[in-house]
C-alpha cells in the first residue's frame, strides 16, 4: 500500500538526523515508492519531520538517475495545499535585494567575523550561536540580482534592484498590500534550533519558532541582537514579522540565502519557519535553500531558473529546468545544486 508506506517513512525516526536515517534504507524506501510512477508523472508530496531537511529530488533512483531526472516532483507545504488551477504565471514584476550592506560604512571587519567562526564571503553562511554577530559581506550578491534583473529587462518585464544600507525592514513592510508578483531576497538566512541556543541571543531563547527564523537585511551589525526585546527595527527580518505582512499579490519568493527552509518540526504541520511566515502572509509558492550553497553555484541557478521561468511562464517548469541544467553540468556535486527546492 504505497500510502501507507510514505505515511509511515514521513512520520518515523524524527529525532535522526537526515544522514542517518538515508543510512538506513529509508532513501532505498523512498526511491522505490517513487519508481512504482510513471516515469514523467507529476508527483505531489509533502514531509513531516526530518524529512523536511532532505532533498528528495536529489535521491538517485535504481538506473543511476536523480529522482528530478526522472520525475515532476512538487513539494507541498500542507497535503491540503494541491490546487491543480493555482496560476502560477504572475511573475512579470519582481523587486530584487542583495549587496546589502550589514554595517554603515559598508564593511565587515574580517578579524573579528573570523573570532566568531565566521566562514568567508563565498558562502551565506555563519556561526549563529554568539550573541553579538557580524555578518560577513556577501559580494556576488548584487552581481546575482543584477543579472535577474538584466534577465527581466530582456523579457520586457519590470524589475527593482534595492541594495547597500536601503534594505531596511521598513522597506519591506512598506511593501504590505501592494508587493510585485515576485520578491527575491539575496542575503542570509538564519534558523536557530536547540542547538544554538544562547541565554544572551534574544531570537535563540524565544519560544516561538517564528521569532528564531529570519533574514538578514541592511545595517543588522550596527544592532546588538541581545538588547531590548523590540525586534522592530534591528536589521532582522523574522518570520514572525514576515507572517503580519500582506504578500497576497505576491506569486513567489526566491530566499537565495542559506538555510531558509529548516525550523521547527512538528508532524502534520509542516515546518515552523520563514516558509510559515511567507505561507501565513499568502505567497503561493516559496523557492528555499536547505543548506549552504556556494555563491558562485547560487548565481547560475538563479540565472537559469529565471530565464527558464520567464521563457515558459511557468514556475514549475523554470525550477525543473534549471535544476537540470545543474545536473548536467555538476551531476557529481549535487551540494552545488540540490539545495534549493521549490514549495506551493
Amino acid at each position: 500500500n504505497k500510502k501507507t508506506l510514505w505515511k509511515h517513512i514521513m512520520t518515523s525516526s524524527t529525532e535522526k538526523s537526515p544522514e542517518s536515517i538515508l543510512n538506513i534504507d529509508f532513501k532505498n524506501s523512498i526511491a522505490s515508492i517513487l519508481e512504482s510512477f510513471k516515469k514523467g508523472s507529476i508527483i505531489y508530496y509533502t514531509c513531516e519531520g526530518v524529512f523536511n531537511q532532505i532533498s528528495i529530488s536529489s535521491l538517485v533512483l535504481s538506473n543511476n538517475e536523480y529522482a528530478t531526472e526522472v520525475y515532476d516532483l512538487r513539494l507541498l507545504s500542507d497535503i491540503t495545499n494541491i490546487d491543480l488551477s493555482l496560476n502560477n504565471s504572475d511573475i512579470d514584476t519582481i523587486n530584487l535585494y542583495g549587496g546589502l550592506d550589514y554595517h554603515k560604512s559598508g564593511k565587515t571587519d574580517p578579524v573579528r567575523s573570523n573570532q566568531f567562526g565566521l566562514l568567508n564571503t563565498l558562502t551565506r553562511q555563519y556561526n549563529v550561536s554568539q550573541s553579538s554577530l557580524d555578518w560577513p559581506h556577501l559580494p556576488a550578491t548584487f552581481k546575482e540580482v543584477n543579472g535577474i534583473s538584466k534577465i527581466y529587462d530582456l523579457a520586457s518585464c519590470y524589475s527593482n534592484i534595492t541594495s547597500g544600507s536601503l534594505v531596511t525592514e521598513e522597506t519591506v513592510r512598506n511593501m504590505s498590500g501592494r508587493s510585485p508578483n515576485v520578491l527575491h531576497f539575496a542575503t542570509h538566512g538564519f534558523f536557530f534550533g536547540s542547538e544554538n541556543f544562547n541565554n544572551n541571543n534574544k531570537y535563540s531563547i524565544s519560544e516561538n519558532p517564528l521569532h528564531r527564523s529570519g533574514l538578514v537585511l541592511s545595517l543588522a551589525n550596527d544592532s546588538k541582537i541581545n538588547e531590548a526585546s523590540d525586534y522592530t527595527n534591528d536589521g532582522i527580518l523574522t518570520a514572525y514579522e514576515i507572517s503580519k505582512l500582506d504578500l497576497r499579490k505576491t506569486n513567489l519568493v526566491v530566499l537565495s540565502a542559506c538555510e531558509t527552509g529548516l525550523g521547527d518540526t512538528d508532524i502534520g504541520d509542516g515546518v515552523y519557519g520563514l516558509q510559515r511566515g511567507l505561507k501565513l502572509a499568502g505567497v503561493n509558492f516559496i523557492i528555499m535553500s536547505l543548506w549552504e550553497v556556494p555563491d558562485k553555484e547560487t548565481m547560475e541557478f538563479m540565472n537559469i531558473f529565471y530565464r527558464e521561468m520567464l521563457k515558459s511562464n511557468d514556475i514549475y517548469k523554470g525550477f525543473k529546468s534549471a535544476q537540470n541544467q545543474m545536473i548536467l553540468k555538476y551531476r557529481n556535486q549535487p551540494k552545488k545544486w540540490a539545495g534549493f527546492v521549490l514549495m506551493n
